[in-house]
């Protein structure tokens, strides 16, 4: 694909990144910069190179607040995708995106450019998140819900069995237990975060809540914004020498099907 292009979606992303800041500002709500996106501000003072996605996350209670707000906000460019907007829905995590754009995947989903918005549950431990049922009862209904997104195509037996098993509940059904789980410690006085939308090891994820808050603030981009407070631990939990560049054939770029950028012009998309 095009350099100008992936520049160009770059630019779309952080005019969503800064209206998610907006509102975050304007109602009190705590967010950091989490994944290859704190990678990019530590090393790069922006996007890592080769990527093209943004990622943020925020404490339960902050990002059930945003979920509302953006739900019920009368924005004309931008818009929340999530259980509360869209019926069909299936991530645990939420989108923000641009209004009139278009962001094919390369599986084929067809979706508007957007940033991702990821939730931090509480947990009791590392030892909780490696040795309790729960964690993997997450994980199975998360892959249950991918497989009602994307499809069968190139599935094991053992998935399509449990596909075909369950496909009379409703994904919204299978969201409403999956919830519950991840929330299952959100009033009590446990000490850690797990982001259980991570495609990384939850015990990885799994990291005290002082090392998270207060926030630093890194350049990203020409702009200041949030990260974990102990960005040094959080990365190398999750990524060990984070520093270091991987090798050329492990950076990959997340190249899309197809991009429009206002979908009001653009005749391809209107056929």
């Amino acid at each position: 694909m095009d350099e100008t292009i992936i520049e160009k979606l770059k630019q779309v992303q952080l005019q969503i990144l800064d209206d998610f800041v907006r509102i975050c500002e304007e109602n009190g709500l705590r967010y950091c910069m989490c994944g290859g996106t704190c990678i990019g501000a530590v090393r790069h003072k922006g996007f890592i190179p080769w990527d093209d996605d943004i990622d943020v996350k925020m404490p339960r209670a902050d990002f059930n607040r945003f979920v509302q707000i953006t739900t019920n906000e009368d924005n004309t460019d931008f818009f929340l995708d999530y259980h509360t907007t869209n019926h069909l829905y299936t991530h645990n995590f939420a989108k923000y995106c641009k209004k009139n754009t278009c962001f094919i995947e390369p599986n084929g989903l067809k979706q508007a450019i957007y940033i991702d918005v990821f939730a931090q549950d509480k947990v009791p431990g590392p030892d909780f998140t490696s040795r309790s049922p729960i964690p993997i009862m997450i994980h199975k209904l998360d892959a249950l819900l991918t497989v009602r997104r994307e499809g069968l195509d190139g599935r094991d037996i053992k998935t399509k069995i449990i596909y075909y098993a369950t496909r009379w509940i409703s994904a919204k059904s299978l969201f409403k237990w999956e919830y519950k789980l991840m929330t299952r410690f959100e009033n009590t006085d446990a000490k850690y975060y797990l982001n259980y939308g991570s495609r990384y090891s939850f015990v990885q994820e799994t990291i005290p809540i002082s090392e998270f808050e207060p926030y630093a603030q890194l350049e990203f981009e020409g702009k200041m914004y949030n990260v974990p407070g102990n960005w040094d631990l959080y990365l190398s939990n999750i990524y060990g020498d984070y520093m270091t560049l991987p090798p050329e054939e492990k950076r990959v770029t997340h190249y899309p099907q197809y991009i429009c950028f206002d979908t009001t012009k653009d005749d391809r998309y209107n056929k």
